[in-house]
């Protein structure tokens, strides 16, 4: 079966099923790593991995009400939440390492999807010339710098992002800096820590999970 792995917009009725659940039970956290036709794969409390099609309920209590290529409607904890692939219930984003070891995302800047990276040893969150010029940033009225990259120093100037947003985690007013070539090494956004040091991480392995500041 094919397997499917585009986000898009999803809007669906579904039954919703009443459960019992105890005031003082944990909140159960579910994470979606797979979106098949009629078919969702579930990290069920960051340690069980369920394969579970609409009406199945795992040990746990997670029942899928419905499943589509796009999102998956779940009931958990006696909550209905409509998740798509990557998200959580919880609000954070769980990202998975690529093959050269980099954890990648789709990132909004200013509200314009980019190809993001995730950089804990950036300072700021680095966007290009290009992307710059696209969401209308004034960055030459920033402040001049040299940034040190893998390529060398590179001319760049610095600036305030209005929004930076992965998942349902966005910050407003994020330091950035802009750098001055067209290069396409830099094509995709380096998410330092401007953005980083606000969230919380959790690195276990190559799975990265990314929570709101609390």
């Amino acid at each position: 079966m094919r397997r499917w792995t585009l986000l898009g917009a999803f809007t669906a009725a579904a039954a919703v099923i009443a459960l019992a659940v105890p005031a003082d039970a944990a909140v159960t956290s579910v994470l979606v790593l797979t979106l098949h036709e009629e078919r969702v794969q579930l990290l069920v409390d960051d340690r069980a991995l369920r394969t579970l099609r609409p009406g199945e309920r795992s040990p746990e209590g997670v029942t899928v009400l419905l499943a589509t290529p796009y999102a998956t409607t779940l009931l958990v904890d006696g909550e209905q939440v409509v998740l798509r692939l990557g998200e959580r219930n919880d609000a954070g984003v769980t990202l998975f390492a690529d093959r050269d070891r980099l954890f990648r995302t789709r990132v909004f800047v200013n509200g314009v999807a980019a190809t993001g990276i995730i950089d804990t040893g950036a300072t700021v969150v680095r966007i290009s010339r290009p992307l710059a010029a696209g969401l209308g940033i004034d960055y030459m009225s920033g402040r001049r710098a040299k940034l040190t990259t893998v390529v060398g120093q590179v001319p760049g100037f610095l600036v305030t992002l209005r929004t930076v947003r992965i998942g349902a985690i966005e910050l407003v007013d994020v330091p950035g800096v802009v750098a001055d070539t067209d290069a396409p090494d830099f094509d995709e956004v380096l998410i330092g820590a401007s953005f980083l040091s606000r969230v919380q991480l959790d690195q276990r392995g190559n799975r990265l999970t990314l929570s709101p500041p609390r």
